[in-house]
C-alpha cells in the first residue's frame, strides 16, 4: 500500500496487531513519503493486555492476534526500511504495563 507523503505518520498501540514485518514492509515501501514515523507499543505485564475492569472481556477476541513487540527489533527492522531512530521514550502505568514512544526519521536519501 502506498501512502501520500506525510511529515509525521503516527503509529499507535498498531503494530502489535500486524507485526514488525508487516510494519516495516509498510514502511520501506514508503520510506519516501514519510517524514517522522512515530509509534507507540504497549508492554504487558503477567496479566496480559488489557486492564482488569468490567469491560476486559469485550477485548478477548483482539488479544488472539495481539502481541508484545520487542522495541530492539522494530529498531532494526525500520532500520532496514530506512529509518534511523530519532527519540525514545517510556511511560510507566499504575497496571504495570508500560507504553514505549519510538520516533523514527526517514534516513538520509529517503525522505
Amino acid at each position: 500500500m502506498r501512502i501520500e507523503r506525510v511529515d509525521l505518520l503516527i503509529a499507535n498501540l498498531f503494530v502489535e496487531y500486524i507485526g514488525v514485518e508487516e510494519f516495516a514492509a509498510f514502511a520501506a515501501a514508503n520510506s519516501h513519503s514519510i517524514g517522522l514515523l512515530s509509534c507507540v507499543t504497549q508492554h504487558n505485564d503477567e496479566e496480559g493486555f488489557v486492564s482488569a475492569t468490567e469491560l476486559a472481556s469485550s477485548f478477548d477476541a483482539l488479544a488472539s492476534i495481539s502481541s508484545d513487540i520487542d522495541v530492539d527489533e522494530l529498531t532494526f527492522a525500520l532500520a532496514g526500511a530506512g529509518f534511523a531512530a530519532s527519540t525514545s521514550s517510556d511511560y510507566e502505568l499504575p497496571n504495570g504495563e508500560v507504553l514505549r514512544r519510538r520516533d523514527f526519521a526517514a534516513s538520509a536519501g529517503h525522505s
